[in-house]
C-alpha cells in the first residue's frame, strides 16, 4: 500500500485549467496503470476532462463504457448535505473501491470539483473533511485528490488547510510545506512556499 502522503493529495487552484492540469496528470498515469478513475464535477468540467484525455487515449469512450473512467455530477453527489457530507462521501468511496477490486482494477483515483455553497458551515466542515480523509487514506489504497478553489474559502481557513499537509499542490505545482517556518498569513505563506521550492 502506498503511504498516506501519496494517497491524500491537497490542491489549491485559482482557475479551472490549474485544477484540470493536476487531475489529468494523475488520471493519465492511473489509466495507463489499470486504475479506476472517478471524476466528480459539473458538466463543463467533465467535458473538458474528456476532451483532454482524448488527446492521449483513443479509447476514452471504451474506458467510460467499462467503468474504468467514471464521470459523476457534483450537484448530485454533494446534494445530500449543505456542505461536504464527509461520512456519506467516504462511504461512497469505499463502495467504489470494493467494486473496482472485483473488476480487476489495481486501485482507484478520486478527483473532482465539489458543488459547494459558501458560508460558515463550509469553512468549519472542510477542516473536518480533511481530517476524515486522512484517516480514510491510512486504510485505503485509493488516491484522493482534494481540489480546493481558492475563492471559496477565507484566507484563515486556507492557511489551516495548508498546515495540515507536508506536501501540497498550489496553482498546479507540487511543493513541500514546513509549517514550523511558514508565515502566519495566507498570502505571505503562499508566496513563501512558491519562492522556496526545494
Amino acid at each position: 500500500m502506498q503511504s498516506q502522503l501519496h494517497n491524500h493529495i491537497f490542491s489549491i487552484y485559482r482557475y479551472p485549467k490549474e485544477q484540470l492540469h493536476v487531475t489529468l496528470q494523475h488520471f493519465v498515469k492511473g489509466l495507463l496503470d489499470n486504475q479506476k478513475c472517478v471524476y466528480i464535477a459539473d458538466e463543463k468540467s467533465r467535458d473538458a476532462l474528456i476532451k483532454e484525455l482524448k488527446i492521449t487515449f483513443e479509447s476514452v469512450d471504451e474506458m467510460i463504457e467499462n467503468k474504468q473512467l467514471v464521470l459523476l455530477d457534483s450537484e448530485v453527489v454533494y446534494s445530500k448535505s449543505e456542505a461536504l457530507p464527509s461520512t456519506e462521501i467516504l462511504k461512497f468511496a469505499r463502495e467504489i473501491e470494493i467494486q473496482a477490486r472485483s473488476k480487476g482494477f489495481s486501485k482507484v483515483i478520486f478527483s473532482g470539483v465539489p458543488h459547494l455553497e459558501k458560508g460558515e458551515e463550509l469553512e468549519k466542515n472542510v477542516l473536518k473533511y480533511e481530517d476524515m480523509i486522512d484517516k480514510f487514506s491510512k486504510k485505503s489504497n485509493s488516491t484522493i485528490l482534494c481540489n480546493c478553489n481558492e475563492s471559496c474559502f477565507k484566507e484563515d481557513t486556507l492557511l489551516k488547510l495548508i498546515k495540515k499537509h507536508k506536501f501540497i499542490i498550489i496553482y498546479g505545482e507540487r511543493y513541500k510545506v514546513d509549517k514550523k517556518i511558514l508565515p502566519d498569513n495566507y498570502i505571505e505563506a503562499v508566496d513563501f512556499i512558491l519562492t522556496n521550492k526545494e
